[in-house]
This record gives C-alpha cells, sequence and structure tokens, in this order.
C-alpha cells in the first residue's frame, strides 16, 4: 500500500508498520494461511473488525468449488452493502427467487395493458352501438309517427 488505509469506521490508518505480524510481496502474496482440515485464516478483534480488505478490483473475494462463496452472519445484519449491487444469477429471499418474480410481475402488468387496451377497444364499440341505437329509436319513433297521421 503506498497511501494509508483508513479504518472505515475510525480514522486510523493502516499502515505496515502498525501490524504486528506483515506478510509484503511486490509479485506475489503477500501473506497466505492454508489448513486441510480447518479455517486457513482468522481474523478477530475485540474492539474492531475481524478482517479488512481493501483491494484496487475487489475488497474481498470469496470463491467455493461446492459450497458458499462469501458467509456473513451478525448480530444485527448478516451484510451491508453501500452502493449498487449486482447479481448475475438469481437472487434468493426467504426462498424466493426474486428474478423470476420480478419476471412473472412484468408478465401480469404487460397483461393487464392488454386488457386495458381492449376494454378501451370495447368501451368505444359499446358507444357506437348506443350512437347507432339512438338513431335507429329516433327513425322508428319518426315512422310511427307518419304511420299514425290519418
Amino acid at each position: 500500500m503506498s497511501e494509508p488505509t483508513f479504518h472505515p469506521d475510525k480514522p486510523i490508518p493502516i499502515l505496515l508498520s502498525t501490524a504486528e505480524v506483515v506478510g509484503k510481496g511486490d509479485i506475489i502474496n503477500g501473506v497466505f494461511g492454508g489448513s486441510k482440515e480447518q479455517i486457513g485464516v482468522i481474523g478477530q478483534s475485540e474492539k474492531s473488525i475481524g478482517v479488512f480488505g481493501d483491494g484496487e478490483q475487489e475488497g474481498v473475494f470469496g470463491i467455493s468449488t461446492n459450497g458458499i462463496g462469501v458467509h456473513g452472519k451478525g448480530g444485527r445484519l448478516a451484510g451491508l452493502f453501500e452502493g449498487k449491487v449486482e447479481a448475475t444469477e438469481s437472487l434468493t429471499v426467504q426462498g424466493i427467487d426474486l428474478i423470476s418474480l420480478i419476471r412473472q410481475l412484468q408478465q401480469r402488468i404487460d397483461e393487464l395493458e392488454q386488457q386495458s387496451a381492449n376494454t378501451g377497444q370495447l368501451v368505444q364499440r359499446v358507444s357506437a352501438l348506443e350512437q347507432a341505437v339512438n338513431g335507429l329509436t329516433q327513425s322508428v319513433s319518426a315512422l310511427f309517427t307518419l304511420v299514425q297521421k290519418p
């Protein structure tokens, strides 16, 4: 890091000189932790952030071949995202696929808009028929008047 990174909530700079253990690599990874059967790297703090990531492309990246890439669990929130969020596949909330639900709702809106347009056409046709009936009523009334005259 050429410039100090600041803790998100406190103006404490995170520098190489402010850490107990430092691993720094110019071409390769700075720190690696691995385990065959347990957690590879653990970060814990009694009063601050347990693990902090800062990167030009991605701050924290999680990947799993068979499980969950990133898992969050908290007393107040499991996750907080400040800024835009992108889901490239599905987004499930309490067992409901929101992307699928949004598509279904959009389809229903399209159907209702079509029905609304059809209703508008039907109203116009009924109005035209009412005018025709009124015209016929007037014609029949006029004919009836002519027929009754001696």
